[in-house]
């Protein structure tokens, strides 16, 4: 099972506690392919970043500059309002936050929403993305200090919500032959 809801986050939570200021980046993001069979997803990464387990890449993964950017793409076999009320508690929220709109992928509709987590240290700002389709919702967030989210949003999170896909299973054994025919 694809449950994501206890472990999501929580890589995402051990960075509210390290946070400094970081100045936008103005170098245009490159992005590298990334599958994942767990979650049965096809999408990007930005380059550089690390995979520090189960969909989700930190910029800084040993967060030595206190950076707690981070995105994690990830899917679970749930209705979408039930993954939102799941992961709710992780947010520091106790209710679903209002929509802020819809965005058209590639090959998804996502459902946007918009948080600020209050940390320690200073808020965080919190994008999330929810898509569903086939019993399975999908789900990309990105997390970043509040004066980094506009150049993130606009340079990660819209880019990766468009290269989003569901995997596609190959047939490999057809039960039949294909031969061409002409009458």
């Amino acid at each position: 099972m694809r449950i994501f809801a206890r472990w999501l986050l929580a890589a995402a939570l051990v960075s509210l506690s390290i946070v400094a200021p970081l100045s936008a980046q103005n170098t245009p993001v490159t992005f590298v392919p990334y599958t994942s069979e767990l979650f049965g997803i096809e999408t990007v990464v930005p380059e550089g970043w690390t995979d520090i387990g189960r969909g989700i890449f930190a910029r800084d993964a040993d967060q030595t500059a206190g950076d707690p950017t981070l995105i994690a793409q990830q899917a679970a076999p749930l209705a979408a309002d039930a993954l939102l009320n799941a992961i709710l508690p992780q947010l520091a929220l106790t209710e679903a936050p209002d929509s802020v709109g819809t965005h058209q992928g590639e090959a998804l509709e996502w459902t946007l929403y918009y948080v600020d987590v209050a940390a320690p240290t200073g808020d965080i700002a919190v994008d999330l993305a929810l898509a569903h389709e086939s019993g399975t919702t999908y789900l990309v967030l990105l997390q970043t200090t509040p004066e980094e989210y506009e150049v993130l949003h606009q340079t990660v999170f819209l880019p990766t919500l468009d290269a989003y896909a569901p995997l596609v299973e190959e047939v490999e054994d057809l039960p039949y032959i294909v031969e061409e025919i002409t009458f």
